[in-house]
């Protein structure tokens, strides 16, 4: 099945503005995808480990031999059939593909599978495509900083990136909004936050409110009028608005 499908749509055309080796790059790159997928799923070193373990050893191999690698292999067929639509939302000329068909390439593609069958929630598979798609641009393919939120978001929970959003959208400044001043943006105020996020409890929401600020992706802002502690507000750092820029759609 995995073999069928296509990291994004690869068309022939008979545009002479795009080249022979960008229709190559394209190609090179969904092969690429596809046996990085297939080689993921096979797990027979990690069920020789699992033999091992005293106790429990057995019962967890008869459960990665069977539908723990079923469920493995459903999330990545949904991840590849996911990608063809996340990738077909970028301009072809923003790829940098030199970077897609390299062995830093496939690595930055095993960083995300690795990550993907260990979860089931849409929002944080969401989320972890668009840093994925984003890392294959020109602009975000060199450098460390789309595995640091890569790694960052594998940590988050669905909870986390619904909180990130509702955070960020109530400051009212775009996703790929330009850095503003310090203070030019609208701090948030937690205890009006903590009831606006459906699904979230209040202590769900407290307990991600600290895992973001030891991200570094928020900041405390100090209150107008108060420092009691109900009235604390917060902002995105510097490198929270990369790290939602990242997340845009």
């Amino acid at each position: 099945m995995l073999g069928r499908l296509r990291l994004w749509p690869v068309t022939e055309t008979n545009d002479p503005g795009r080249s022979l080796a960008e229709s190559d790059a394209m190609h090179g790159a969904a092969r690429l995808v596809e046996a990085a997928a297939t080689a993921y799923v096979d797990a027979s070193a990690l069920r020789a480990a699992v033999s091992l373990i005293p106790g429990v050893g057995g019962a967890l191999d008869v459960f990665i031999s069977g539908e723990g690698a079923r469920i493995e292999k459903r999330r990545l067929a949904k991840l590849i059939e996911d990608l063809q639509l996340e990738m077909a939302l970028i301009d072809a000329s923003k790829l940098d593909r030199d970077f897609i068909g390299s062995p830093e390439g496939y690595d930055w593609f095993r960083l995300l599978a690795e990550r993907v069958v260990r979860t089931s929630d849409e929002n944080k598979l969401a989320a972890l495509r668009r840093v994925y798609a984003q890392g294959v641009t020109v602009e975000h393919s060199r450098g460390a900083l789309k595995e640091i939120i890569l790694r960052h978001v594998g940590d988050m929970t669905g909870a986390h990136v619904a909180v990130l959003h509702y955070l960020t959208m109530a400051t009212r400044r775009k996703f790929d909004s330009p850095l503003v001043p310090e203070g030019a943006v609208n701090p948030v105020e937690l205890a009006t936050a903590r009831i606006s996020v459906d699904g979230v409890s209040a202590s769900e929401f407290d307990a991600i409110i600290i895992d973001l600020l030891q991200m570094s992706i928020l900041d405390y802002h100090p209150p107008f009028g108060s420092w009691d502690v109900d009235r604390k507000q917060v902002l995105l750092t510097r490198f929270g608005w990369d790290f939602v820029g990242f997340l845009r759609s």
